[in-house]
């Protein structure tokens, strides 16, 4: 008989998953004569035995592999991570008499980044004394929690790079984190 073990890593930065978050799946064990397979529940970076050599529950010789459920949104922070695909190290074993092979599922952590879009908007008595092409600047600063800072100059101008002629005010910054904290920096102009 044989016994198997289940171990899960998390790669990425760690702080977008909640402490404490467990994943589930199931094993799988087949032979030519029989099979046998249940549940298992782990903790991000550890370890579960998903059966003992003393429990007699599965014969050496068998192939043992498992697959982690889809993880969804559970377990994360908010909504600026996500969870990449699941890979499998190794994909499969075969147990050994008297040993404890081992199965592991590792999921990565990636940031989501959205779009920030500025518009600039003149209303009022002065709105038909501004030209329409004038151009406007200003900077906005997006910071998410602890992360360093992303920064970005703000240029409207139908004659630069960045400006968005088919929406006149208007101006996409990229690289923000979802949900991120921007805040409008000094405006000139």
């Amino acid at each position: 008989m044989g016994g198997l073990s289940i171990t899960k890593r998390l790669v990425g930065p760690h702080h977008g998953v909640v402490p404490g978050t467990r994943f589930e799946g199931t094993w799988e064990c087949a032979w030519p004569n029989g099979q046998d397979s249940d549940r298992f529940q782990v903790a991000g970076n550890a370890t579960v035995v998903a059966f003992t050599v003393a429990d007699q529950r599965v014969p050496a010789s068998a192939e043992c592999a498992l697959e982690e459920d889809t993880p969804g949104s559970t377990g994360l922070v908010d909504g600026s991570f996500a969870w990449g695909e699941p890979t499998y190290h190794p994909e499969s074993v075969t147990l050994r008499a008297d040993r404890v092979e081992k199965l592991g599922v590792r999921n990565s952590v990636v940031r989501v980044f959205g779009a920030l879009q500025v518009t600039k908007a003149v209303t009022g008595p002065a709105d038909r004394l501004v030209d329409r092409d004038r151009p406007f600047t200003g900077s906005v600063v997006c910071r998410y929690r602890g992360d360093m800072p992303v920064a970005a100059d703000v240029v409207r101008d139908p004659e630069r790079s960045g400006g968005d002629p088919g929406h006149p005010g208007r101006l996409a910054v990229r690289g923000v984190r979802e949900p991120g904290g921007c805040r409008r920096g000094t405006g000139h102009r």
